[in-house]
């Protein structure tokens, strides 16, 4: 049976592109729907400064948090997640 290896990485993923087009993109749907900082930490159950956090690329998001992003803002992840790789495709282009 062959050898799988896998290399571990430390995490970095919060100075990637791909996480600033994330966190520019969630906060481009914020300002769109008229909310603020605090509107959309309220709908989270979190303090305002882990919005801002996000927003600045000095806090990670997971999954699960880009699911409770989508839902504070009234969109389908399938349409988000479509946007997100159409943006992070023509980055790279």
């Amino acid at each position: 049976m062959p050898t799988i290896r896998v290399r571990l990485m430390k995490r970095t993923s919060v100075h990637s592109e791909r996480h600033a087009i994330l966190t520019a993109y969630l906060r481009e749907l914020r300002v769109v729907r008229g909310l603020t900082q605090g509107e959309v930490a309220e709908a989270l159950d979190r303090p305002q400064t882990y919005v801002s956090d996000i927003e600045k690329n000095r806090r990670g998001v997971d999954l699960l948090q880009v699911l409770d992003f989508c839902d504070a803002f009234d969109i389908r992840f399938e349409a988000f997640s479509r946007e997100l790789m159409k943006r992070i495709r023509a980055k790279k282009a």
